[in-house]
């Protein structure tokens, strides 16, 4: 009995081996369908040339179509609009508001390129001597005074010259004041021999009592 079954088994393994064999090469010989595949390319050399997706059959070339590129915008174009410049003044009336605005009492030098601790020494020097005269007291006098001096490279007074005021007892007090100021000399920096300033100064009463 044993030797019938294993026949039969293996003849039964064997159509099996048979029947698949000739599937696959049934298969192998079909001719290949055709496919198609989506293909996509994009150009990064020159990002302004777009390609399309083209569709192909397999074994068939790429066809790229190229787009044509959008025109450019313009974009208008804004002009701004300048602000209106305002018309300078008249020579005149700046100076006449510098006069007005400006307050009485100061040292300034009429001479370039002096250090600005050097005119500081210099107005320091004046404060220390200027007084108000006592006969210009009794009489009442008072007002801006201005004088200009003129200091050689030791810091000696050369002259003084009144050049505004009313009182002579308050013009000569000045002067005096002056001349007898002990001014530093003049810095090794400046080149001039003689420097020269003008010192305006306001005398008021009501400052004395």
């Amino acid at each position: 009995m044993r030797a019938p079954v294993r026949l039969s088994v293996a003849l039964i393994v064997a159509t099996i081996l048979d029947a698949s064999f000739f599937l696959l090469s049934k298969d192998a010989i079909k001719p290949p369908k055709r496919e198609v595949k989506k293909v996509i390319k994009i150009s990064l050399l020159n990002p302004r040339k777009r390609t399309m997706t083209v569709k192909r059959e397999v074994g068939q070339p790429v066809k790229k179509k190229r787009l044509p590129t959008p025109p450019k915008k313009s974009n208008p174009k804004v002009e701004a609009k300048k602000p209106r410049k305002k018309l300078p003044e008249s020579r005149k009336e700046k100076k006449k508001e510098e006069r007005e605005n400006r307050k009485p009492g100061g040292l300034k030098p009429l001479t370039g390129n002096l250090p600005i601790s050097y005119i500081e020494a210099v107005k320091s020097a004046v404060e220390e001597e200027i007084f108000y005269p006592l006969e210009a007291i009794e009489k009442g006098e008072e007002g801006i005074v201005e004088v200009k001096f003129t200091l050689n490279r030791q810091g000696k007074v050369l002259s003084c010259k009144p050049v505004k005021g009313e009182s002579q007892i308050l013009t000569k007090a000045t002067c005096m004041a002056i001349e007898k100021a002990q001014f530093p000399p003049i810095p090794e920096s400046v080149k001039n021999r003689t420097i020269s300033f003008q010192l305006e100064i306001e005398y008021n009463l009501k400052e004395v009592f």
